[in-house]
């Protein structure tokens, strides 16, 4: 035993109960007889034998225990060092108790003192950031769950001016011989220095990402397999793609086959051959087809021992630098063979260059004035004034145009149309002056030649215009004669006609017999007819003289052309036809002329109706466009009539034309129907034509724009009089006072004889003084003006009764066979009321007589 034990037998001896405290079990080192040493485990234990104390001593071998114990220690003082070395701490979870066990070096970690809180999950919960501690919960919640191990990071709660601190937390779950989870153990490791680490690695990256992606070129790397392991923003920007998808992709995916194909062929000198290269590359886009230049620098990666591992291209878009070289080739091309000469000059007028046509015309070369003043080449004719003017100009920066007499190396004289222009830096600043001039000496001869000529012609033009002077007033006096005509003609037709269509009308109301109905039918066919013809030539006299006006109000398009069959509906059942219409409703009302609109359809429809023998006429109307509030209709006149011949169509629609027009025709007519009809459809905004054949039937039509108007539910209007007024005058206005005032006895009668049909008072006057007399004298409600008659016409007249007092509102209304518009404009500018066109169907009369005697509340008692 060694020497200490002596010590422990004595401390056995003097203090039994101590010693056997201190004593059991153990663990000394004895001494082998052969002086090594003996680990050994000493149990001491009191034994009585016949009545005499003895100590029984239990010695048991340790040696391997021992040195198990041993080996333990040393790898804690390890552990305990590495600990040390990596600022770790350990701690342990108890899951029954929830008592957690913490090293000191675990308290330093946390930034706790290791006296001032008592370890626990709450604890440790306070000194995670609060930006990481749902993530660390989370973590540790779901480990805890499923009982497996769990590592996680968090940055620690420090004061605000300590340096940040990251902590990675390992944790180990430990079952007892159930399997039944008893604990958690793990260690703490501080990795502020990785994660400050990799943060300045990852900003480094992001640094070199963001300069690589705003170079300005575009730098890509691919592996072995041409595989692109790396593109810039700008690679990806001319791919169309993102990043990823970029990246594993080989060119096959964003060029065409012989693009890539060639890309292959430069790659593989760099990565099978180890060049660096620099080339032109022309790449052609498989998706938009667009080829972009590029000037490309390829070299090879490497590894330590020499092997390529991938390659690294830059390539710069030159597709911009080799259109502008192409345009300056072309520029310089247009330069040199510009039909003008240019000189370009420094600021003190030396020249610089000169272009081809420059030596042409002036016959130096450009050795021989460069470096010279363009004033080699004067002439001494240009007046002094010119180069002031010039070179005042170009001080001031503005361009200079002018005429310059230049003489050339052969001592000839020629002249030249200038342009000097300065050439301006980017800043603003002017580097040179550039002349483009163009040889006039031929031009100014031929001008010279031609302001004789010009002085000449003067003469003659002024002669001429004399000529022309007198042929024009000569067409207008032709003009006014025509017109005069006309109007003398029409007047001197409608005076007889009126009476004509007023006798045979007075006749039938006062009872004839049927033989005598039927003549009278005749004559009112005859006379009927005798008008159409001077209404026709009228209207077309008007239209050929831009006289013609057109009206304004609304009518329905469906009334117009079921009007235009009703007036047509007693020819039609006489000749067995039927009469068929295809109208296209509308919901509104149209504007236009419904006078001209109606005689259109009733030229076209009649013309059908007098070329058809048996079968159908068919009146159809539809829309065909519309535009800004306004509709384009189309009428349609089919018929299954005898058919127009080809030759014969085309001359339908000139005035005086007709189908047939020999001594033996069938048909008669003017031939001015259809003409009109063309005609109004123009002035209308339309057009006119015709479809013909032969034996077979035609379709004539004609297009017109119309306003659109109000809805058809909304008109508006007392009930339909036409056909009452007779019997309204009759009923509510018999006895009231009226003027008729005509020159013409005929005409007198018939009016007279109309007007006491329906109960009114006539008085006569033969002219306008006896009107104006009369109307001195005593009061009339309403008066019939002619215009023309002898001494005073009713123009005159009507603005002296205006004049005479109480006279100013009573209804003046014309009733004349002047039929012109512009004798409705005199009528109404001379003070009238209402016009009237002889003939006068008593129909119209006696409704234009009513509105006027309504209008002035007249009653015959009054």
């Amino acid at each position: 035993m060694r020497a200490n034990h002596a010590i422990q037998r004595d401390m056995f001896r003097a203090l039994p109960g101590q010693a056997q405290t201190l004593m059991n079990r153990r663990n000394l080192f004895g001494r082998c007889k052969d002086g090594s040493e003996l680990a050994v485990e000493i149990s001491l234990a009191g034994l009585s034998l016949d009545g005499v104390e003895h100590i029984l001593v239990t010695v048991t071998d340790v040696t391997e225990r021992s040195l198990s114990e041993a080996l333990l220690r040393a790898s804690e003082r390890r552990l305990r060092l590495a600990l040390d070395a990596a600022r770790a701490g350990t701690w342990e979870w108890f899951i029954d108790s929830n008592n957690h066990f913490w090293s000191d070096e675990l308290w330093g970690l946390y930034g706790l003192p290791p006296d001032g809180e008592i370890p626990s999950s709450e604890t440790w919960w306070q000194t995670i950031d609060p930006d990481d501690l749902d993530r660390v919960i989370v973590t540790v919640t779901e480990a805890r769950n499923t009982a497996s191990a769990f590592e996680t990071e968090w940055r620690v709660m420090l004061p605000p001016d300590a340096p940040p601190r990251w902590l990675l937390c390992r944790g180990q779950p430990v079952f007892d011989d159930a399997g039944r989870l008893t604990s958690y153990i793990g260690i703490v490791l501080d990795v502020t220095e990785r994660r400050l680490g990799e943060e300045h690695r990852r900003q480094s990256e992001e640094m070199l990402a963001t300069i690589l992606d705003n170079v300005g070129a575009y730098i890509y790397i691919k592996d072995v397999d041409y595989r692109y392991t790396y593109a810039n923003r700008e690679v990806c920007a001319l791919f169309g793609a993102e990043r990823e998808d970029v990246v594993g992709k080989t060119d096959d995916v964003f060029f065409d086959a012989p693009t890539a194909a060639r890309l292959r062929d430069n790659d593989s000198r760099v990565i099978e051959g180890g060049e660096r290269i620099e080339l032109e590359e022309t790449n052609r886009d498989v998706h938009s087809g667009q080829s972009r230049s590029f000037l490309s620098v390829k070299l090879p990666l490497r590894r330590e021992d020499g092997a390529i591992y991938a390659l690294c291209g830059i390539s710069t878009d030159i597709t911009e630098r080799k259109l502008a070289e192409e345009q300056l080739r072309m520029l310089s091309t247009a330069v040199e063979q510009n039909p003008g000469s240019i000189v370009l000059t420094d600021l003190d007028a030396r020249i610089l260059y000169v272009n081809a046509a420059f030596e042409q015309v002036s016959g130096y070369t450009l050795d021989e004035v460069r470096g010279r003043n363009p004033r080699l080449m004067q002439s001494g004719q240009t007046p002094p004034e010119v180069f002031r003017q010039m070179w005042q100009a170009l001080t001031r920066g503005d361009s200079w145009r002018g005429e310059l007499i230049n003489r050339r190396r052969n001592g000839d004289v020629y002249v030249e149309w200038a342009v000097i222009s300065p050439v301006r830096r980017a800043d603003g600043s002017i580097s040179h002056y550039l002349c483009i001039n163009r040889e006039i000496t031929e031009e100014k001869r031929i001008e010279q030649e031609l302001e004789r000529y010009r002085l000449h012609l003067e003469s003659l033009v002024e002669e001429r215009t004399r000529e022309l002077a007198l042929a024009k007033d000569a067409a207008e006096s032709a003009s006014r004669a025509k017109s005069a005509f006309l109007a003398n003609m029409s007047h001197e037709i409608r005076t007889p006609l009126n009476a004509v269509l007023g006798m045979a009308h007075i006749m039938r109301r006062e009872g004839v017999s049927a033989q005598q109905a039927e003549q009278l039918d005749k004559i009112d066919s005859a006379a009927q007819h005798l008008l159409g013809v001077i209404n026709d030539i009228l209207d077309l006299s008007k239209i050929e003289a831009e006289k013609f006006l057109l009206e304004d109000s609304e009518f329905a398009l469906d009334n117009i052309v079921s009007g235009v069959a009703s007036m047509l509906n007693e020819r039609v059942s006489a000749k067995g036809l039927r009469m068929e219409l295809n109208i296209e409703s509308l919901p509104t009302l149209v504007r236009g002329d419904a006078t001209r609109f109606t005689q259109a359809i009733l030229n076209l429809a009649s013309n059908a109706v007098k070329f058809t023998e048996q079968g159908t006429v068919s009146l159809g109307a539809r829309v065909l466009e519309r535009r800004d509030g306004r509709v384009k209709l189309r009428v349609e006149v089919r018929d299954s009539g005898v058919g127009v011949p080809p030759e014969v169509l085309p001359k339908l629609f000139g005035a005086f034309e007709q189908g047939d027009a020999s001594n033996t025709r069938k048909y008669g007519g003017t031939g001015l129907g259809l003409a009109i009809t063309r005609r109004l459809a123009e002035l209308m905004g339309g057009e006119a034509g015709a479809e013909s054949t032969r034996g077979v039937g035609s379709t004539f039509w004609f297009t017109a724009w119309v306003g659109v108007g109000r809805s058809v539910n909304t008109q508006s209007g007392l009930p339909s009089e036409a056909g009452q007024a007779d019997m309204i005058l009759r009923r509510d206005f018999a006895g009231a006072h009226v003027l008729l005032v005509e020159d013409e006895p005929v005409n007198q009668e018939v009016a007279r004889l109309f007007l006491l049909d329906v109960g009114l008072d006539v008085a006569i006057a033969g002219n306008g003084a006896v009107a104006v007399d009369m109307l001195r004298e005593a009061p009339f409600d309403l008066i019939l003006m002619d215009m023309q008659m002898p001494e005073m016409d009713g123009l005159e007249a009507t603005r002296r009764i205006r004049l005479l007092p109480g006279r100013e509102t009573v209804p003046i209304v014309a009733m004349t066979a002047n039929a012109f518009a512009e004798d409705r404009a005199q009528c109404m500018a001379a003070g009238m009321d209402d016009f009237l066109s002889k003939p006068v169907e008593p129909d119209r009369l006696f409704t234009t007589i009513l509105r006027w005697l309504r209008r002035g509340s007249v009653k015959p008692s009054q």
